[in-house]
């Protein structure tokens, strides 16, 4: 009997310790309106030492070129942590552009804020990336 609660025990502190894997590169395609472009592509890659590189495409769906040539490219990298149960992903060199975003099994969600009548700021849901990769 004390075996069983021993292996039981050991089993559920396995379980609870074992961390989600946040590794893997998050998607979202899209359409965007804006004078120059009216499709976007957002790449997030994120890596084992907490780090993350966000690249963006942008350009007109017509051009769609396997996101190369007429499509503008922009690539950042900044740090990932945790925030009590949301992340935040901060840009090197700019403490003050950081999201919000949640981690999920396939997902990561971001979040933003939203000015409420009353003059508080509401988190809402913003885009869901989904994982393309481990």
């Amino acid at each position: 009997m004390r075996n069983w609660i021993l292996i039981i025990f050991l089993t559920l502190f396995q379980i609870l310790a074992f961390g989600q894997n946040l590794n893997g590169i998050y998607t979202w395609k899209g359409e965007l309106k804006g004078p120059k472009s009216d499709s976007g592509i957002l790449e997030i890659k994120i890596t084992n030492d907490s780090t993350f590189t966000q690249t963006d495409f942008t350009g007109y769906k017509k051009d769609f070129n396997g996101k190369a040539n007429k499509w503008k490219k922009i690539i950042r990298t900044g740090k990932i942590r945790k925030d009590g149960g949301f992340y935040t992903l901060t840009l090197i060199g700019n403490q003050k552009n950081w999201n919000l975003v949640k981690i999920r099994k396939n997902k990561l969600i971001t979040y933003g804020y939203k000015l409420k009548k009353n003059g508080k700021l509401r988190k809402v849901k913003g885009i869901e990336l989904i994982k393309a990769s481990r």
